[in-house]
């Protein structure tokens, strides 16, 4: 039997808004992303004006943005660019900043007994800290301690799991930490130090929205 030409016409109409429909959603998230990472990359702080409907968009938007960073990651090149960070004797201070970042984030083990709370000033002894760091690099995929793999894993446990006094209290220490290291200044090391650097402000976006909840 025949299609009615008026049922088709209109079936045709709403499967022509609806694509219009789906492609604006996807632009304007696509936009958002953008807009995002690009706050990101000038080391500005979530957007102003933000409405509470808009915190579950957001939370999304910079989840995303930290799972695009471990995507990047994994790739072999940058794979092998962070075995050259981890071969650092002595690396740049914003290099120190941001391998910091991330293990303070991860709650790594040990870290409080080399450094106690993470300010602006990583320490007169960044030789110590740096040797600690630099040993929780592990780049083995077999080893559970694989340092790519517990970043992928904190995405979707969106870090902190619970705002406790003291996963918040290590998130405003992180933030303070990271404030004057620029894109340019992670980036002037090596492209996969700036990758590190957006990971972490990502996470650390997260959080500013989860607190505004």
């Amino acid at each position: 039997m025949l299609d009615h030409p008026v049922a088709t016409t209109a079936a045709q109409k709403i499967a022509t808004v609806a694509e219009t429909a789906i492609g604006n959603a996807s632009e304007s998230w696509n936009k958002l992303l953008q807009d995002l990472e690009g706050r990101i990359e000038r080391g500005e702080g979530i957007p102003d004006g933000m409405r509470p409907d808009e915190l579950h968009k957001y939370k999304r938007a910079y989840r995303a943005i930290t799972a695009k960073q471990i995507r990047l990651l994994s790739k072999t090149s940058m794979e092998k660019a962070l075995g050259e960070v981890k071969r650092y004797n002595k690396p740049p201070l914003a290099v120190v900043k941001i391998v910091l970042a991330i293990f303070q984030l991860l709650n790594q083990a040990g870290l409080s007994g080399v450094i106690k709370v993470p300010t602006k000033e990583v320490g007169s002894d960044q030789a110590t800290l740096w040797k600690f760091l630099r040993k929780q690099i592990e780049l083995s995929k077999v080893r559970p301690n694989y340092l790519i793999g517990r970043m992928s894993n904190a995405v979707p446990a969106g870090i902190p799991a619970d705002m406790s006094s003291a996963n918040v209290a290590r998130f405003e220490a992180t933030n303070k930490l990271m404030d004057p290291v620029t894109h340019e200044q992670a980036m002037k090391a090596s492209a996969v130090v700036g990758v590190l650097r957006k990971w972490v402000y990502a996470m650390l976006s997260e959080h500013t929205v989860e607190m505004r909840k």
